[in-house]
């Protein structure tokens, strides 16, 4: 049954490098989220054999121009762990960044299923954001969340009360910029939306990614009907 290592790497700022968890070991799934404070995406992350492959963006812009109350930019990556590697190069558009890196153990090591959220924008600010349901499950899938979000008028610390039936992996803030991260081992064929709630400042701008990764060889086939489902990103 997948499971997350007790070490998280957490960083926010101005970000350039990015150290591997200490508790990963080589073929452990590694999944790296990073969020910015920027209109395009625009992030790249380098280095490690095998190499870092996209997974999932999103940006979000709530107004334009002068009238911009806030702009979220998220990105998901996911690699096999190698061996030796020690850390991984980032480059990003903005110095307002929120990034966790994970490394999942007993798992399937290629591209996990996920979800993306709609916009979620508002002319007052908000303290709710919604993360999807997710891809079509398996009981005893690893189900992970972020959110993340953007209150162009505030650099207040924030803090994340996590959905019911979900397990806080870690929460970030940043000037301007915060995240959570959660997760759930699903015991039920079934993923429903869950609500995330930030407190301090609120939010103008935010979205949400839902993540479902299997055991290893499960062999449970994906129907790919659905737009809102996705195996890679192209940026």
């Amino acid at each position: 049954m997948p499971s997350v290592r007790p070490e998280t790497t957490q960083l926010t700022g101005a970000v350039t490098s990015i150290p591997k968890p200490s508790t990963a070991t080589p073929a452990d799934l590694l999944l790296a989220f990073v969020t910015s404070e920027s209109s395009t995406f625009g992030v790249t992350l380098t280095g490690g054999t095998p190499e870092w492959q996209p997974l999932a963006s999103k940006s979000t812009v709530n107004g334009s121009g002068e009238s911009t109350k806030g702009i979220i930019s998220s990105g998901i990556w996911w690699k096999p762990a190698g061996v030796g590697e020690t850390g991984w190069t980032l480059e990003a558009p903005s110095q307002y960044l929120a990034v966790a890196v994970i490394a999942v153990t007993d798992a399937q090591v290629d591209a996990p299923l996920f979800t993306v959220s709609a916009d979620q924008t508002a002319s007052t600010v908000f303290t709710t954001v919604t993360s999807p349901a997710g891809p079509p499950p398996g009981i005893g899938d690893l189900e992970l969340r972020w959110v993340a979000g953007d209150d162009y008028t505030s650099s207040a610390e924030r803090s994340w009360t996590a959905p019911g039936s979900t397990i806080e992996v870690c929460d970030l803030t940043d000037r301007y910029v915060t995240a959570q991260l959660t997760r759930q081992t699903l015991t039920s064929a079934t993923s429903a939306v869950r609500n995330h709630t930030v407190g301090a400042a609120g939010l103008y701008a935010a979205h949400g990614f839902t993540l479902r990764i299997p055991a290893p060889g499960s062999g449970r086939a994906v129907p790919m009907s659905s737009a809102a489902v996705h195996r890679a990103a192209t940026w």
